[in-house]
């Protein structure tokens, strides 16, 4: 390590450092030198720049705000602190403080909802309208013959008065189906957000995206000086979502409702070649035989809408006034809850300059142990394979304040390394900056410089972290296929909340366990992976036994229930076996195509897979085969589930490998790694590095929640046998 990067890792500079979340200026106070001093005082307390907007209440609308505003910004850039814009009063973003829905009520999310019943040959059905509902869409009748649909109409329909239907002469009841529009609101995320109940807008609606930019991003446009536009680093958006998903349990009965909009039935013909209202039925129910393909064509079209026409218009506008375009989408723990809130996570965040997450609680065991720490690894895995040079997490202890606690310095400390093990590299900060008194923290002792108090030692760890984990290129053994398509295929709407598991049926749920079981069980052996979706895959060269997608080279590719894929997907994964390369399939191989038309090339590519001797096994084969085809770059000894690992090679050459303890407990370990020759132990509690021989076990004593790398030279690290 040259002295310049030492020093750099001693004192970490601004541009590694959190981010504080302040929001309005007001905070800081009235006038240019009090928000200047209470911006002196943020970079004291250890953070490189600010998260804020204008103020409220009058959000948008207030002049007052707006010279706040103003003037806080033009402070932030003469003290050169990074600075990023929040777009919305409070969250979720799209709302504009209300102004995008004023004047414009046919904005509101809406869901779709059905009501089913069967109706005797020659027999008329009477079907009110459900209550909520603001009126019929269509409905669809069917009549079923052996095994499948036999006869499909698709009855025009409109307005709130009772609906009539007379079945036709058959041998068997029909089974009529009806479809009403409905206003989300009540139950949602928009009445139970801890911010404030607003009426959300419907992320689908084109009108929606551009009237948002038009009313919050453009405002700041134009107010700002071009110098102060210039210095903005990055737009925040706060969890946008689809709003059909009910966040409490209330004991009224409430509907089921898929995402809609008024023109969703031109989009969805548009992109899927086929009309949507003959098939709506297969949303809410397993009919036909194509219902899960036409559930994953559904959910296609509308995470494309979501990332076209509401994602898309933010991130134009932010490459258009060189800004990039960041935040998160709301509630990225399940694979479930990405079709049940945008339809598609990856789709959606290949909208994102610098994709994001939320970590609301920090107690690093419990992420582990329940499904926190899928939120980083999902999205550091998009930024990876689409080249994203940020992973930002906005981090608080919300969880452990709202039960009357707070998280220690040891915890947050802990939740800052699992996020960077996981890929995170930038920590937007939620934590009470201000709240930590004057005394330095018992394990900062002897760091260079001492830390004031518990929240600057906080601010120099992570900085430490950014310093050599950002940039370069991330090194990992192993693609964990990401199966939406399987989950889209099983999903429908549902009347219970979303944190209930079982909400969408066993199936849904045991595809959710099983993702999260297996990566759990494969970075506990400390073999890193990146998640890769169909997109991906079908992108993906294959080259001499290796995957190569963007800059990452996987030697293993599991699969985890991967029942239905794109065809294109399947292709690669083939070729990538015929190559050479481990692919392990979990629980199934392929069986269906995603799309119907690919049906014959996805039989033969599935007969294929079976020839180059893929085979389903278990969860538990699955991750004793994975730990040894991926050959780890970190072997430790003795095995500690407890740690994770992560290595990244930097762009002056440097192989960085991290280790981060995520338990109460401490660890000792002896770690061997594919390298030799000469290295650094790097500790980034305190900033002291000292130098370690590489090549033969080295003892790492990790204390509660700490962590430390090994650096190693470019001809230090290599490959020799572990």
């Amino acid at each position: 390590m040259d002295d310049q990067l030492r020093r750099r890792f001693e004192n970490p500079e601004a541009e590694f450092r959190p981010l504080q979340i302040i929001h309005g200026f007001d905070s800081l106070g009235a006038d240019a030198e009090a928000i200047g001093h209470g911006l002196e005082a943020v970079a004291a307390a250890g953070c490189g720049g600010v998260v804020a907007n204008v103020g409220w209440p009058g959000y948008l609308r207030d002049e007052a705000r707006w010279r706040t505003f103003l003037i806080g910004a033009d402070q932030a850039r003469q003290r050169d602190l990074s600075f990023w814009i929040y777009d919305e009063e409070g969250y979720p973003s799209g709302a504009a403080g209300g102004l995008v829905l004023e004047g414009h009520p046919e904005l509101e999310a809406r869901g779709l909802t059905c009501v089913s019943t069967q109706v005797a040959p020659g027999e008329t059905a009477q079907v009110e309208l459900p209550a909520g509902a603001e009126g019929w869409v269509c409905a669809v009748a069917l009549f079923a013959g052996e095994g499948a649909i036999a006869e499909r109409a698709v009855l025009r329909v409109a307005g709130q008065e009772p609906m009539a239907w007379r079945a036709p002469q058959a041998s068997r009841p029909w089974t009529l189906y009806c479809f009403a529009s409905r206003v989300m609101y009540q139950g949602t995320h928009a009445t139970t957000n801890v911010f404030a109940k607003r009426r959300y807008v419907n992320l689908l609606d084109p009108e929606v995206g551009r009237r948002f930019v038009e009313l919050t991003h453009e405002q700041y446009r134009r107010r700002m000086s071009a110098q102060d536009l210039r210095h903005v680093a990055a737009a925040f958006t706060d969890e946008p979502s689809l709003i059909v998903a009910y966040h409490d349990n209330p004991e009224t009965p409430r509907p089921a409702a898929a995402p809609w909009f008024r023109d969703l039935p031109r989009a969805f013909a548009e992109r899927a070649g086929y009309a949507l209202e003959p098939h709506l039925p297969e949303l809410f129910f397993d009919v036909g035989t194509d219902f899960e393909t036409v559930r994953c064509d559904f959910y296609r079209v509308v995470s494309a809408l979501v990332a076209d026409n509401f994602l898309g218009p933010i991130q134009e506008w932010c490459h258009e006034n060189g800004v990039a375009s960041s935040g998160h989408l709301l509630c990225e723990e399940r694979l479930s809850w990405h079709v049940w809130f945008e339809g598609d996570l990856f789709r959606c965040l290949r909208r994102m300059d610098w994709p994001g997450i939320d970590i609301l609680s920090s107690i690093p065991e419990d992420l582990l142990a329940g499904d926190g720490f899928l939120t980083p690894k999902f999205v550091s895995s998009a930024a990876h394979i689409g080249l994203r040079r940020i992973v930002m997490s906005e981090t608080s202890d919300h969880v452990q304040r709202s039960r009357g606690g707070a998280a220690s310095l040891e915890q947050m400390a802990g939740t800052a390394g699992l996020q960077f093990a996981l890929g995170v590299n930038l920590i937007t900060s939620y934590y009470q900056w201000r709240g930590y008194g004057d005394q330095a923290p018992t394990w900062a002792h002897g760091s260079r410089p001492a830390p004031r108090n518990a929240y600057q030692a906080y601010c120099d760890y992570v900085g430490r972290l950014a310093t050599l984990l950002r940039g370069g290129r991330h090194v990992c053994p192993a693609a964990l296929y990401y199966p939406v398509r399987a989950m889209q295929a099983r999903f429908t709407p549902s009347t219970r909340p979303y944190y209930d598991a079982n909400a969408h049926g066993p199936e849904v749920a045991a595809l959710d366990a099983l993702v999260r079981d297996l990566a759990r069980g494969l970075l506990q052996r400390q073999v890193d992976f990146d998640f890769v979706d169909d997109q991906a895959l079908a992108e993906a060269q294959v080259r001499e036994g290796s995957l190569r997608i963007a800059d990452e080279a996987y030697r293993l590719l599991v699969l985890p229930e991967p029942r239905i894929m794109e065809c294109d997907a399947l292709a690669t994964v083939v070729r990538f076996a015929r190559s050479g390369g481990a692919v392990i399939s979990v629980g199934c191989l392929p069986t269906r195509a995603a799309r119907s038309a690919d049906a014959e090339e996805f039989a033969r590519l599935e007969k294929d897979l079976r020839a180059a001797g893929i085979e389903a096994m278990s969860l538990d084969k699955a991750l004793r085969v994975s730990a040894t085809k991926a050959r780890p770059e970190a072997l430790l000894e003795p095995r500690c589930p407890h740690v994770l690992a992560l290595h990244r090679v930097r762009q002056d050459g440097l192989h960085v490998y991290f280790f981060t303890n995520t338990s109460p407990q401490a660890c000792a370990v002896k770690v061997r790694l594919r390298a030799a020759g000469e290295g650094w132990l790097c500790w980034p509690r305190t900033g002291a590095i000292e130098p370690c021989a590489l090549g033969q076990a080295l003892p790492l004593n990790l204390q509660p929640y700490e962590a430390a790398f090994i650096v190693a030279r470019p001809d230090s690290a290599t490959r020799s046998a572990a």
